[in-house]
């Protein structure tokens, strides 16, 4: 079976268990707040969101390995192998400028906001050098 086939918690992975603060969508990006709960993140380094939760409610966060990723390839098109950083609601986007953070790689191509692709989740900074 192809590894991108089997099923996500086969895969070679880590999860943390933990409260949503406020609304989470699942393949949406996350990360831990203030208070130690799994929010929607919009900047800056995070994992990916297991489950659609309400606020207060128990939920997944991924943080390493291969999962789904709900994108915008819309504005600027993503193409295998590009960084992606969160953005409003938890989408990835392009990371491309300089500096960028970034939370994962993309495995395929996306032209449509919304979309859901396969990523692996990897961190760094984008260099434009």
């Amino acid at each position: 079976m192809p590894y991108l086939e089997m099923p996500a918690m086969e895969q070679v992975s880590g999860n943390l268990a933990g409260q949503a603060n406020g609304a989470v969508t699942q393949y949406t990006f996350c990360s831990i707040d203030g208070d130690a709960e799994i929010a929607t993140a919009t900047s800056g380094f995070a994992g990916i969101c297991t489950d659609t939760a309400a606020d207060n409610v128990q939920t997944g966060l991924k943080v390493y390995g291969i999962y789904r990723l709900a994108v915008n390839g819309n504005s600027v098109n993503i193409a295998a192998m590009d960084p992606l950083k969160p953005t409003t609601g938890g989408l990835g986007v392009k990371a491309a400028t300089d500096k960028d953070k970034y939370s994962a790689i993309a495995l395929e191509a996306s032209t449509t906001d919304g979309d859901n692709i396969p990523v692996v989740l990897a961190h760094g900074f984008v260099s434009a050098t």
